[in-house]
């Protein structure tokens, strides 16, 4: 974990730019100026035509959770307490998979039963050290099982 903290300061400028986003709080991704296709996380070349015109353009934050996983040791370096890991296709047609927010154990019959689930962004603070933020989920009108 130390290392690859320690080498944000070599990071490509596009990746260290993506940071610095989340940092102030903006969901941005990379926009293809010829097909049209949103890369998030960004990355300098388009997946699907290969062009390497990129615009950065603000993501909507709302995303459909389409599987998820159980970590129960958490997600190191950040994540200590046992987390839920997701994959969801953003509405601008992206994938990322990163932790599912609000959510524990007991909720696993309703995600079951219920998934697709439509989410939406938040932008967590993962590393208070670094100032290191990251984009997680949070499931829109989720039944708490809690109660």
């Amino acid at each position: 974990g130390v290392i690859i903290l320690a080498n944000m300061r070599k990071m490509q400028s596009i990746t260290k730019m993506w940071y610095d986003y989340l940092s102030e709080g903006k969901l941005m991704g990379l926009k293809c100026e010829h097909c049209g296709q949103m890369e998030f996380p960004p990355v300098p070349v388009c997946n699907k035509c290969g062009k390497h015109d990129m615009e950065w353009t603000p993501i909507s934050g709302k995303a459909r959770l389409d599987s998820y996983c159980w970590a129960p040791d958490g997600a190191a370096p950040y994540w200590r307490e046992p987390v839920m890991i997701g994959q969801f296709e953003l509405e601008e047609g992206c994938h990322l998979q990163t932790f599912v927010l609000g959510v524990t154990k007991k909720d696993e019959p309703y995600l079951y039963e219920n998934c697709p689930l439509d989410c939406t962004a938040e932008i967590v603070k993962v590393s208070e050290e670094y100032n290191l933020h990251y984009p997680a989920f949070r499931i829109n009108d989720k039944e708490t099982k809690d109660e």
